[in-house]
């Protein structure tokens, strides 16, 4: 007679309690899951608010989450509509062509004496401010505005139930009167910095969202063309002292 046994796929057993062939392969898969989203559940770009679900012995339930800022004031950074920052830092002649970033990163490199006396001058000015350690920079998108702008409204009370007929008319007609929640207005002053040399400096500085007080500059575009929120006490008051107006977000 032949054996049979030799039929069996490789990692296969009859034996009770046998591991199957991947015995990585549940955790791997439950792993790939968890990754769309790092808050363990999954949400849209443009959405502050996001949910995970859990599993237990009671059942399935859901747990909502959402972003709130911790203090009551933000700074934005951008270089767009800041003008020539060679007249303003470096006292040369106005050059209406030097409003735009690209033109600007184009004569730095074609004139390396220039590039170093930028450098030089911004330097200069980030040793005045003493600011030392990190803070964090935060994407100038739609669900970070958001965050800013808008306000958190708790969700109404459940209506509870009737305890007989008699009444049951009156709980309907209570329950139907929802409350309106009136949310208070944003109290985050939404400020922007006008400043050339702490907007260059923030932004030639920044590393993976985070501004460190002794990283060196980088004068390159895919820094100085980024736009970032800050809402650190201490970047906002170097942003007021030095120069910012109010900035709508909405």
């Amino acid at each position: 007679m032949s054996n049979n046994n030799n039929n069996q796929l490789p990692g296969s057993s009859r034996l009770p309690g046998s591991a199957p062939s991947n015995p990585f392969a549940s955790r791997t898969n439950n792993n790939n899951q968890s990754n769309n989203s790092p808050f363990g559940g999954s949400s849209s770009s443009s959405s502050r608010f996001g949910g995970s679900r859990f599993s237990s012995r009671f059942g399935r339930s859901t747990v909502n989450w959402t972003v709130t800022p911790l203090y009551e004031r933000a700074v934005r950074f951008s270089l767009e509509g800041l003008g020539d920052p060679f007249q303003r830092l470096l006292g040369m002649p106005l050059n209406p062509e030097m409003r735009s970033i690209d033109n600007v990163m184009k004569a730095l490199s074609e004139d390396p004496e220039l590039a170093e006396r930028l450098s030089n001058t911004l330097d200069e000015i980030w040793a005045s401010y003493g600011f030392v350690g990190a803070a964090m920079l935060f994407p100038y998108d739609a669900a970070v505005r958001r965050a800013y702008v808008e306000v958190i409204q708790p969700l109404p009370p459940q209506p509870e139930q009737a305890d007989s007929d008699d009444d049951s008319d009156e709980d309907e007609s209570d329950s139907n009167d929802t409350p309106e929640i009136q949310g208070e207005k944003p109290k985050v002053a939404q400020l922007r910095a006008i400043d050339l040399g702490l907007v260059l400096n923030v932004l030639a500085r920044s590393r993976a969202n985070v501004l460190v007080g002794n990283t060196p500059l980088a004068l390159e575009t895919g820094f100085l063309q980024q736009t970032f929120v800050c809402d650190d006490p201490r970047i906002v008051d170097i942003a007021e002292a030095t120069g910012c107006i109010e900035d709508g977000w909405g």
